[in-house]
């Protein structure tokens, strides 16, 4: 029959483990968070500078406006016509749009942001979907469009 003496576990105390386990298990933490700092960095959404002390929407909304100043200046220089300036200015508000919600605005169509979109941006991408295809180019007012996408972007907001 066994005695309490030879059923004790034989573990020892960590001080009398060498100090290379110390040094090796501190290194393995080290390194597992290194490896996931550095997963995190390189898989974030990326496509937009860091600007110190701006917010990524305050990025977005004035990357979309000063877009819809340089199709304006185009239009009006007459480096594009009507309905090339009616289709950059929706792909500035889709593109301002998906990148502010994550929603994919760019391949939705004007009946799908019906159901899927707010309002706003539905009404302006119909417009501009109207004058893109127009079967009279230089109908369009581009000014009034680009109006219109301005207005959109400028009240977007997160609620």
């Amino acid at each position: 029959m066994r005695t309490d003496a030879t059923l004790r576990p034989t573990l020892y105390p960590p001080v009398t483990y060498g100090h290379g386990w110390t040094v090796l298990g501190l290194c393995l933490v080290a390194g597992v968070a290194l490896v996931l700092v550095v997963v995190l960095l390189s898989t974030r959404p990326g496509g937009l500078p860091r600007l110190p002390g701006m917010r990524r929407s305050t990025r977005v909304r004035r990357q979309a406006l000063a877009r819809v100043d340089a199709v304006l200046v185009a239009y009006e220089a007459g480096r594009v016509d009507a309905p090339g300036a009616a289709s950059e200015l929706s792909q500035t508000v889709r593109g301002f749009a998906a990148a502010w919600t994550g929603v994919a605005y760019e391949t939705m169509t004007p009946s799908q942001l019906a159901t899927a979109g707010p309002v706003p941006l539905h009404d302006v991408v119909s417009a501009l979907a109207v004058a893109t295809f127009a079967p009279a180019p230089g109908t369009a007012d581009v000014a009034t469009l680009a109006r219109d996408v301005r207005e959109v972007v400028t009240r977007w907001s997160t609620s």
